[in-house]
């Protein structure tokens, strides 16, 4: 269905190419994985084989790619979008309609699907993705693992031969994750469908997959087909956690008598006459970690923007900041001025100059670090970047990496973290759990809301779970998640 002959892809002004003499074939209804490092091209890969690199990023394609038969090498994107479709990392970019229903449609209304297929097919997909109950609801009132669901169920709706997926469990929970991944496989087996995923998470698929294409830093790719051989090979390029997060956490100061740095009491959000939290409390000591987990929808991100001030809340957020000897309360409608930084899920929207180099030597100038502090930090989160680049060219990892170092870096009381490890490989991770430890340890209280269970556990100490808005339980990390 897909074979690569030595392709590869140079980008505009880069010192070397992204992938190189690339060559790899994929079948007919199969499963494909393809894993690497953060910033590898995995990304890269997955834009040769439908067009958009370089016909969107620019730069050079060499070499030969064809597609069921035909070489697909110079021809635009839109020849091949009946064959072949393709879910963005960042879902809520390729969105194109307001509600729902519109964005399932969409798809199908390009290549000229009747409507009775299309109604039967935007049911049957949404009641795979759990999407039944919010068809006619905004697309930019979801939170951001439906918004997912909704990239994917779009693609799966238009019916095509291929499916591309980007890092497709990155903003799911784990139902959702392990109920998306055993569709995904079945649609690859029982209906032929050729479906190859880019994942940093490796351990939960390896048992699915029937291949693992590997991408190394060098621009180099090798494909394994053999299953024996997965788990050796993925071992062997780094791609799995060294040991479990229980083991690699340290033990943090006690906080018990630290002083309180914030408090929420009540705090509500709705958006519309829609309820999105209820009756939320928390309190934090300085220099604690605490974790927001729960399933999409639940309330995680809202919380974060409340605390932060930039959406509108009932109850009452309170922050404390040192007056001499005394700690003094703020409830301040300005607090998200001083007292937060927050790092989105739409990590960015934080990015806003030509280059790399420009955004870390600004963000030194506001923090008063010396030059070169950041760039210090994001090389530890991704390695060595090219900071002629711009940012926008990064990928969805690279781009959360440099927003975590521009934030981590500011001089605020409290730190706000949504979905953190989003397209973050293993050693990235880490190198994140390092650098909050540092932090915490430094006084900073930080608040991280996630799906990555394994990455709470690694660094909080406490944990508040959600789900439909509610505070379900709340107390140490290890019991909330057990």
């Amino acid at each position: 269905m897909i074979a690569l002959r030595d392709a590869g892809v140079r980008y505009d002004g880069a010192k070397k190419p992204v992938l190189t003499a690339v060559s790899v074939e994929y079948s007919a209804g199969e499963f494909a994985l393809v894993a690497g490092a953060t910033g590898s091209g995995k990304s890269t890969m997955l834009r040769m084989l439908n067009g958009l690199a370089p016909h969107f990023t620019g730069g050079e394609l060499t070499g030969q790619i064809t597609i069921d038969g035909r070489d697909r090498t110079g021809h635009e994107p839109h020849d091949f979008a009946h064959l072949v479709g393709y879910v963005n990392q960042l879902a809520e970019a390729s969105f194109v309609a307001e509600t729902v229903r519109e964005e399932l449609a969409f798809g199908m209304e390009q290549l000229g699907t009747s409507q009775e297929v299309m109604a039967s097919r935007i049911g049957r997909v949404a009641e795979a993705l759990d999407l039944t109950d919010v068809l006619d609801a905004p697309l930019d009132e979801l939170s951001g693992g439906f918004q997912q669901r909704v990239a994917i169920a779009a693609a799966l709706a238009a019916g095509q031969q291929i499916l591309l997926l980007d890092e497709p469990t990155s903003e799911l929970d784990e139902v959702g994750s392990s109920s998306l991944l055993g569709l995904l496989q079945n649609l690859a087996h029982r209906s032929g469908i050729t479906v190859i995923l880019a994942e940093h998470r490796v351990d939960r698929l390896l048992s699915l997959v029937d291949s693992l294409t590997v991408v190394g830093t060098d621009g180099s790719v090798i494909k394994h087909s053999d299953r024996e051989n997965f788990w050796a090979a993925a071992e062997s390029e780094g791609l799995l956690p060294k040991s479990s997060p229980q083991q690699q956490r340290n033990s943090p100061s006690p906080k018990s008598q630290s002083q309180l740095a914030l408090e929420a009491i009540g705090v509500s959000v709705s958006y519309g006459l829609v309820p999105a939290l209820e009756n939320a409390n928390l309190r934090m000591r300085q220099g604690e970690i605490t974790g927001i987990y729960g399933p999409n929808g639940s309330g995680k991100s809202s919380l974060l923007w409340a605390l932060q001030g930039s959406v509108a809340h009932e109850g009452i957020v309170r922050t404390a900041t040192d007056a001499g000897q005394r700690p003094s309360w703020s409830n301040r409608k300005d607090r998200s001025r001083k007292d937060f930084a927050l790092v989105p899920q739409s990590a960015s929207d934080l990015l806003i100059m030509h280059s790399v180099g420009e955004e870390l030597q600004a963000a030194d100038k506001s923090s008063g670090l010396p030059s070169g502090a950041n760039a210090e930090l994001f090389e530890k989160l991704v390695g060595p970047v090219d900071q002629q680049m711009h940012p926008r060219d990064l990928s969805s990892g690279q781009q959360l990496a440099l927003a975590l170092s521009l934030q981590l870096s500011r001089k605020t009381d409290i730190l706000l973290l949504d979905e953190p490890t989003r397209g973050l490989d293993y050693r990235a991770r880490e190198a994140l759990a390092q650098q909050l430890e540092v932090l915490a340890e430094l006084g900073q209280t930080i608040l991280v809301a996630s799906h990555d269970r394994e990455f709470l556990l690694r660094v909080s100490e406490t944990c508040l779970k959600l789900a439909g808005g509610r505070v379900l339980a709340a107390g140490p990390t290890e019991v909330v998640l057990a």
